[in-house]
Formats: structure tokens, sequence, C-alpha cells
């Protein structure tokens, strides 16, 4: 819908128009799967907000509108939804603060899901040797891909395996135990 915006809609200062210009302006630095994500946010806000001009979302207004989604859409909607407020300041059509300063993002239980056994045999069964080898370091060390790749020949020592974890920049030795 919001590809179909005609030029005079494009170039409008209702919220559909802020939103397309936001998306084409962002979408070139997304990945694909991002891209297809965000376009749906953004027809969602573009559809909800379409007889709002940027300085008519005030905070009551976005509140309501954050308030239908539960903590992960909530927070990945009033992202957006700040940063398309943020681009129609940039281009004039509101005040430089964000409604949305006042609206906190709501805190998110971390994931866990567990692998099950036919999944894994699955996937070693597809996967070429040397992916094979870093799928089982992986499950044995319990540590990320990206810090498994990062991994040098002087990080395994005979007191165990060193790693220094690439997200929260921890070390941490990992101590292998011999097999029962």
């Amino acid at each position: 819908a919001l590809s179909r915006l005609t030029d005079a809609e494009a170039h409008s200062d209702r919220m559909p128009a802020v939103v397309s210009r936001w998306i084409d302006a962002k979408q070139e630095k997304w990945a694909p799967r991002t891209r297809i994500n965000m376009a749906r946010v953004g027809r969602i806000i573009g559809e909800t907000f379409a007889d709002f001009t940027p300085d008519q979302v005030t905070t009551p207004v976005c509140a309501q509108f954050l308030k239908q989604f539960p903590p992960r859409t909530h927070n990945v909607y009033r992202n957006a939804l700040s940063q398309i407020l943020a681009q129609a300041a940039i281009d004039g059509l509101r005040e430089g603060y964000s409604p949305l300063d006042n609206i906190k993002g709501k805190s998110t239980p971390g994931r866990r899901r567990e692998v099950l056994d036919s999944e894994l045999i699955a996937i070693r069964a597809a996967a070429p040797a040397s992916l094979v080898q870093m799928i089982d370091l992986a499950l044995l060390t319990g540590q990320r891909i990206g810090d498994l790749i990062k991994l040098r020949w002087q990080d395994v020592t005979p007191e165990g395996i060193r790693f220094e974890q690439g997200k929260t920049k921890e070390r941490l030795l990992y101590l292998p135990v011999p097999a029962p």
C-alpha cells in the first residue's frame, strides 16, 4: 500500500508518506528479512496513523497504539515509530522531541528453545563436514557461532579453550570434561 502512493501523496505531510520516505531511506541498510518485517511494520503504522500529521502524533496516541502489542512487538513498533517521528522532525513536520520518550520499552524474557535430537540429526546430515565440526563445537561449549569463528589456535591451551564472548565481552575458559 505504501508503494502505491501517488507522487502528491508521497510528498504530503501525512504519516503514510512519512513512513514511506523513512522506509525508502532505510531499506538499503536492512537485511532482506528485516526489509520484509519493517515493510509490514511500516504498513501497519501508516494505516493506523493515516489521518495524522506527524505533529498530531502525541504521547497518549502512541501509548494507545502500543498497548495492543506483547513486549517484543511493542518494542519493535516503539522503535520504528520513534525513528519515523525523528525523520519527520528532520523534515520539519514536527518539533524535535519524541512523544515516545515517556513510553518505556518493555522488558522481554530471554528466548529459550531446545533443539530436538531429530532436528540436530537432520542439520548434521545436510551440512558439510567442516560445518558439522562447528556445530559439534557449539553444542559442546555453548558458544555462539561468531565466537567460534573468532577462535584462534593460541586460545586452545592445555588448561582448556579460552573464549572472549563477542556480545558480552566476558572472558571464559571452557574446561572439557572427560567422557565417562
